[in-house]
């Protein structure tokens, strides 16, 4: 290795330190190839070389998807054990016939970032994540996007620093600007052992097909390609932020709200908008709740949603789902919602000593007013198709008072509603039935987060 990259190398360390001083706790996503391997050695020497006074961890995720992913895993571990370096790791169970994989396995990565990020130091203002993405494959996601007829976002390409979901967490890539070459060099320089995918091989995949059979014939007719994406990169990267900062202008027109049903904005404001800019605005507000950019076809697919007149409609992208009702337009994850129907699918005991704890969705709270209120034992579940309930001495249906209480019918399964025995007790925020012991609807509430 020349001295001259040798000196690249640690500059683009030395850049990256001179930006992060304030964190004291860096992790590092480490999947054992050659990108991630000189990412962490490259941090752990220069860290040790100046005595920094700071907190180093590795993070692996075995997508589980290889018949070596197991291997893979352990090599890591070997790794960071001959360094001294801690390192987490987190094991999938995706499924190769299982949807969008690619997608399904960046949430899944994206998540684990955010859990570690969390568990290593709940302060976000000393805890930042490093990836190694490199300029190589800032040409590469290029590309592809250009191919897929990706819009601005689409071909601002890779960040170099970005904020991990809404979690105030930030993850950096210090190579960006950097190829791969040198990152080549400096593993030979060191003698690094990575990993080698043989799946980066198959050119039934986009990226490596690029990377194998595109790249080396542009490389040739235009030597400088790298630097020219970045520059285009950057530029678009521009106009990306200018269309971030109108869609933040329109979001606060729009009434934003975390309500029981979900975030809402308002469905009137919105359509008076134009439909550049409200396909602009529910981009960004999406994109607050996805781990990536929506496509072309799923924004039309929202356009439809809030023209449509019917109520009844909703629209799946990615974890999120999209309902209406009485002009707003709620978004919730509907994988945490089937969760909590599961969850309300049986009856869950609940000592009133105790909140009740609702998986995704907050907390059900009861304040008694004597000691013996507090010796009741109930139970919480979803309702029952066709059951009643006794207030003011007649039987009514709970749909009824689901109507009556404005609650959206895609919302009611999910509602929790207590019980004693097979009788309604109570529905929180709503009302206490007639065969009750002096209970009252304001000791019963639902707290969502």
């Amino acid at each position: 290795m020349s001295r001259n990259n040798t000196l690249i190398i640690e500059s683009a360390i030395d850049n990256l330190y001179s930006n992060l001083f304030s964190y004291k706790k860096i992790l590092v996503g480490f999947s054992g190839g050659l990108d991630s391997t000189v990412l962490l050695h490259s941090i752990f020497s220069y860290i040790k070389k100046r005595e920094i006074d700071v907190n180093l961890r590795a993070i692996h995720i075995n997508h589980n998807l290889d018949p070596s992913s197991d291997e893979w895993q352990r090599h890591c571990e070997i790794f960071c054990k001959n360094l001294n370096i801690d390192i987490s790791c987190y094991k999938s169970n995706l499924h190769k016939d299982k949807g969008n994989l690619e997608n399904l396995a960046r949430e899944f990565r994206y998540d684990c970032f955010k859990k570690e990020m969390i568990d290593f130091d709940n302060d976000s203002l000393s805890t930042v994540l490093l990836l190694a993405h490199h300029a190589n494959d800032q040409a590469e996601t290029l590309l592809m996007r250009l191919f897929r007829g990706s819009g601005t976002k689409g071909v601002a390409s890779i960040p170099k620093k970005r904020e991990l979901d809404t979690c105030k967490y930030y993850l950096y890539r210090p190579f960006l600007d950097l190829s791969k070459d040198l990152l080549v060099e400096y593993s030979r320089e060191n003698n690094l052992d990575f990993i080698d995918d043989p799946s980066n091989k198959d050119i039934s995949y986009d990226r490596n097909f690029i990377r194998s059979k595109l790249i080396p014939i542009i490389l040739k007719r235009w030597p400088n390609y790298n630097k020219n994406f970045l520059r285009f990169v950057s530029n678009n990267r521009n106009d990306m932020d200018l269309l971030n900062e109108l869609a933040l202008i329109d979001l606060k027109t729009l009434e934003p709200s975390k309500e029981l049903f979900g975030y809402s904005l308002n469905l009137k404001l919105l359509k008076i908008l134009s439909s550049k800019r409200r396909s602009n605005v529910t981009r960004y507000w999406l994109c607050q709740f996805l781990k990536y950019q929506p496509t072309h076809k799923q924004l039309m697919n929202i356009d439809e949603l809030i023209d449509m007149e019917s109520d009844t409609c909703e629209l799946f992208i990615g974890s999120c789902r999209l309902n209406k009702y009485k002009d707003r337009l709620y978004l919730n994850n509907h994988l945490q919602l089937a969760e909590l129907k599961s969850f309300l699918a049986t009856k869950n005991k609940w000592e009133l000593t105790d909140k009740f704890s609702l998986p995704y969705f907050g907390e059900l709270i009861f304040i008694p007013k004597d000691l013996n209120q507090k010796k009741l034992i109930l139970s919480v579940s979803s309702r029952i198709p066709g059951q009643k309930y006794s207030v003011r001495g007649m039987n009514r249906s709970i749909n009824k008072l689901f109507n009556e209480s404005q609650i959206p019918s895609w919302f009611r399964d999910f509602y929790p509603i207590i019980y004693n025995g097979n009788d309604i007790i109570a529905v929180p925020n709503i009302l206490v039935a007639d065969n009750t012991d002096n209970l009252s609807k304001d000791q019963f509430s639902w707290r969502t987060p």
